[in-house]
């Protein structure tokens, strides 16, 4: 029996789709001088590049002439902002969730506009660059590891190495966390696969020499040693030279990041202060100093300062604490020198949103347009679910008869035989399409509520684009 077909674009799908079309247009909205609205919708307004910008990147939902598109396109943009009338006078802007999804929305967007400030992703390569890693993938490095949290830990294993402790029995000792094997065994590795100072050590050193402890970005120390190599077969290098170049590329880009972390680092004077993965360990495991009377006030524990907007700046055990609380990845307590990575990655984070706010990056236009835009993201989902959502039903009758219509003719089952999986299948398409339905029946009630008004000679001067075609085309 075929399943059952629903591939009608509902109008919740357009609204998903607009609001991811908003999110990737932000930066085309322009700056200059007052936009001329194309519509207004109660206190709103969408402007003739908001328009254009959502256009370019979703022309391929609306097919058909310009004219019927762009009308199309411009009443699903009233649909949204009626909505976001309707939810700005439910209060539902001003919850505390929207509050907190604010705040960590405009925090993602900096962060990510101040790296690609920090790195360029398409820095040039040259031929000769190419040429010199197609030579490091020829050969395949046998490689054994030991890895360990902390430098400290690291110049133990290096100490019993230099005994003539044999490798394999350290890196039983040793590898405990998971990050390598116990055994200390990768396997084979291509040249150039490594990150750096790694990958060097690795092509460099003599068979049987073990070396380090190496630091490697932010997965800790490392000692190694290489005890066989081969030929890689690897294709003619004009097969994968588009590959090399990404591969150069990111290599480069993490280099250019991680030297920018580390001058962030050094400029804003990031400390730990000794003993500071200790306190946290022994306070968020209740394990507080019995020899105290009364235990510190935790805004009173610093863990590691900083040079903030204004001066010396503290990371106190009670910061620790609510960010332990509110996000989804907290430090691994099994570990002091994992708990103090994550101390220093959470004042890091501190340190690069300083330093994007003191240029300014909280302040540019298609930073704050999609702030803007995820918060109206998040609002409309949640009124969407208290109006739409939560009150969609399909009742078993209503069930049975949709079966019973959709199969007449057919040698079909009885409704009650009929396989659950198929049942499912057209329960859903029922609750999607009464969910379209009650989404109709709501945004025509907001329209007679805020009042809508279009600029209809704007709308027909404005160019509807050409969708790009979707595969290359053969020259």
């Amino acid at each position: 029996m075929k399943s059952f077909g629903f591939s009608r674009v509902t109008h919740r799908a357009r609204l998903t789709l607009l609001a991811l079309a908003l999110l990737a247009a932000g930066t085309l909205v322009s700056c200059g001088g007052e936009p001329r609205a194309l519509a207004r919708v109660g206190t709103r307004a969408i402007t003739a590049d908001e328009f254009l910008g959502v256009a370019r990147m979703a022309n391929r939902q609306y097919p058909g002439l310009p004219d019927s598109a762009k009308r199309g396109l411009l009443d699903d943009m009233i649909r949204r902002e009626l909505m976001l009338n309707e939810a700005q006078q439910q209060g539902l802007t001003q919850d505390p969730m929207v509050a907190s999804i604010r705040g960590g929305a405009e925090e993602d967007l900096i962060l990510g506009t101040l790296t690609e400030q920090l790195a360029q992703r398409d820095v040039a390569v040259s031929d000769a660059e190419i040429a010199t890693f197609y030579g490091w993938r020829t050969t395949e490095h046998h490689l054994e590891a030991i890895h360990a949290p902390a430098r400290s830990i690291a110049s133990h294993a290096a100490a019993l190495l230099a005994a003539a402790e044999p490798f394999s029995v350290v890196a039983g000792r040793f590898n405990v966390n998971g990050v390598v094997p116990p055994s200390g065994d990768l396997g084979f590795i291509q040249g150039g696969a490594l990150p750096e100072p790694f990958d060097t050590k690795m092509r460099e050193t003599r068979i049987g020499e073990w070396f380090g402890p190496l630091e490697v970005g932010s997965d800790g120390w490392f000692i190694a040693r290489v005890i066989e190599r081969r030929q890689a077969q690897l294709p003619a290098p004009d097969l994968v030279r588009d590959q090399i170049v990404q591969q150069l590329r990111q290599r480069k880009y993490r280099a250019q990041l991680q030297h920018s972390i580390e001058s962030l680092r050094s400029g804003y004077h990031v400390r730990l202060e000794p003993g500071a993965a200790q306190e946290l360990f022994a306070r968020a495991g209740g394990m507080s100093d019995s020899t105290q009377k009364q235990p510190r006030p935790e805004d009173t524990i610093v863990l590691a300062r900083y040079l903030g907007t204004h001066g010396d700046t503290a990371f106190t055990m009670a910061d620790a604490l609510r960010e332990v609380e509110s996000i989804s990845e907290g430090p691994n307590f099994s570990s002091v020198p994992a708990i103090q990575r994550w101390i220093e990655g959470r004042v890091m984070r501190r340190v690069v949103l300083a330093e994007a706010r003191r240029r300014h990056l909280d302040e540019e236009p298609a930073s704050v347009r999609r702030v803007a835009d995820r918060i109206n993201g998040t609002v409309l989902q949640v009124l969407y679910d208290r109006e739409i959502s939560m009150r969609a039903r399909v009742t078993d009758d209503e069930l049975r008869k949709e079966y019973v219509l959709r199969t007449v003719g057919q040698a079909a089952p009885p409704f009650e035989q009929a396989p659950v999986k198929l049942r499912e299948q057209l329960r859903s398409i029922l609750l999607e399409q009464r969910r379209d339905q009650l989404l109709q029946q709501f945004t025509e009630a907001l329209r007679r509520k805020y009042p809508v008004t279009i600029d209809e000679a704007l709308l027909k001067r404005l160019p509807w684009p050409t969708p790009a075609p979707e595969f290359p085309t053969q020259g």
